[in-house]
């Protein structure tokens, strides 16, 4: 494997790893429909867009400045959040990003290592 190759697969498995911690601040569930499943179905709202710095799931960050950016979102299954923007459902409960919901295992029940 080459340098390049070896970062990249280490920039892989970070954000596999982030995604699962937010995905654990985020209780492990759809903020509409409760859903429970894969982090790679979730994707994180900005409630406000003009509070947004940047999307959580493109920019390689510092934890802290991930977390604080998670509190401005709610996390959807990727179906709940075509329907916010299409304007077919509403966020009427919010399930808060919250670090102390965060587990520190070593393998979780999708075989990502956080």
């Amino acid at each position: 494997m080459t340098p390049k190759e070896r970062r990249y697969e280490k920039v892989k498995e970070w954000r596999k790893n982030t995604k699962v911690k937010l995905v654990e601040g985020f209780d492990n569930r759809c903020s509409v429909c409760d859903l429970q499943d894969d982090p790679i179905v979730y994707d994180f709202h900005h409630l406000n867009s003009e509070h947004k710095e940047f999307s959580l799931s493109s920019k390689i960050m510092s934890w802290e400045n991930l977390m604080a950016e998670a509190k401005k979102c709610v996390m959807l299954c990727s179906h709940c959040h075509r329907k916010v923007h299409a304007g077919t459902v509403s966020l009427t409960r919010l399930i808060e990003f919250d670090e102390t919901r965060i587990k520190s295992q070593k393998n979780n029940r999708w075989g990502y290592v956080s």
